[in-house]
């Protein structure tokens, strides 16, 4: 889980583009991230934790899943400042190890998530 990986992009703005019907966003602003929603479908493009109980370990290059099975947590912010959000399955909700999460933000950068969580709430996504 990257922590405040993205020192170097923290004064950068928030990529977001409406391309046609997706929202696509750089939360970072530096390309190693890009996520996308297009009203059903949720992708995220760059590295993540893929899998579920024990096999957290499997790193994949992008990661899609419909609305209906999306469940998203964040949490924070902690005593030192940041919030956690993770971005998961309703399936692997309930295995021994939860949901990893995706990446630890400080407030400026979370805030660069709002478009994102305003677009997921709209299509009926939980945000808790």
């Amino acid at each position: 889980m990257p922590r405040d990986a993205h020192a170097g992009s923290q004064g950068s703005q928030c990529y977001v583009a409406d391309v046609g019907e997706v929202l696509e966003v750089d939360p970072f602003a530096n390309g190693k991230w890009t996520l996308a929603f297009d009203g059903r479908v949720f992708e995220i493009f760059g590295p993540i934790l893929v899998g579920g109980g024990v096999n957290w370990t499997t790193v994949a290059d992008s990661w899609r899943i419909h609305i209906n099975n999306l469940l998203v947590q964040v949490k924070g912010p902690d005593r030192h400042g940041f919030h956690e959000v993770a971005f998961g399955s309703q399936v692997n909700q309930h295995t021994q190890d939860g949901i990893p999460p995706f990446v630890e933000l400080n407030d400026a950068q979370f805030a660069r998530f709002r478009p994102l969580f305003d677009a997921l709430g709209a299509a009926g996504v939980s945000i808790g």
